[in-house]
């Protein structure tokens, strides 16, 4: 353990503004004992400053942080640390992260922590927070279309792919409304949501469209809600659909 880095740590978290930093700083210390120890966790003078960042500003990433210190010097040479991150690219690296980590909600909520936790230093860094907004809704949008994907093709191979009377494969469309349609989402919002289907006229196997649309739709819901022990996506809201809570979770359009 490097005796200096340890000393500015502990100097520094003492001057923060929050009571609670000395306490923080020594659980994160203490967790990088399983982790290569404090110097590999806190390898430049970029992870530092990141480390007081949270540390004073963030209690709740903190905590991410003690549970994985090891995922600050990730963050610390994350090339989009500085600049908003295209939505092309999220979905090329979440096709990559399903692809190493097969089951769909793991994948899914590990690729949203590391994302959250660069955006949340972006937000108390130089990131602007149109910017980081659009990057939320874009997180957001990216999640959505892998896990539509994943479990179509999930209730296509146990029931039969769904198909209207001419042959063709109906549309199944998701509306971001409210902040995430208007690319405003922040850390603590909720995805409001409207579910939408083209047609009721064909089946998917033994199921009617609307049944095989309402099963998508309710896995789609749980894929991103769910709590699991990678926490979970986003806290989907469905009371902006027709009928609002007592109205289906799919509608033919």
């Amino acid at each position: 353990m490097s005796v200096d880095l340890l000393t500015r740590l502990r100097a520094a978290a003492a001057r923060a503004v929050d009571d609670d930093a000395p306490t923080r700083l020594e659980r994160f210390v203490a967790a990088t004992a399983d982790a290569g120890g404090l110097a590999a966790c806190v390898p430049d003078a970029t992870a530092e400053r990141l480390l007081l960042r949270f540390l004073e500003q963030s209690p709740h990433f903190t905590q991410r942080l003690i549970r994985d210190p090891a995922a600050l010097a990730h963050l610390a040479r994350d090339p989009w640390l500085r600049r908003e991150k295209p939505e092309a690219q999220m979905r090329r690296e979440l096709d990559a992260e399903l692809a190493s980590t097969p089951p769909l909600l793991p994948a899914l909520r590990r690729y949203r922590n590391r994302a959250y936790l660069r955006l949340c230093a972006r937000e108390l860094g130089d990131g602007a927070p149109a910017e980081v907004g659009r990057e939320l809704s874009a997180l957001a949008a990216v999640l959505l279309d892998a896990a539509i994907a994943r479990l179509s093709a999930e209730l296509d191979a146990r029931f039969g792919p769904p198909l209207s009377t001419d042959g063709t494969r109906p549309r199944f469309v998701v509306f971001g409304m409210g902040k995430l349609g208007g690319e405003e989402l922040n850390f603590s919002s909720d995805i409001d949501l409207i579910y939408l289907y083209e047609t009721d006229q064909g089946a998917a196997g033994s199921l009617s469209l609307h049944e095989y649309f309402s099963r998508l739709a309710e896995r789609l819901t749980r894929a991103l809600a769910d709590v699991t022990d990678d926490g979970f996506c986003f806290r989907v809201d469905m009371r902006l659909r027709p009928e609002g809570s007592r109205g289906s979770r799919s509608r033919r359009r």
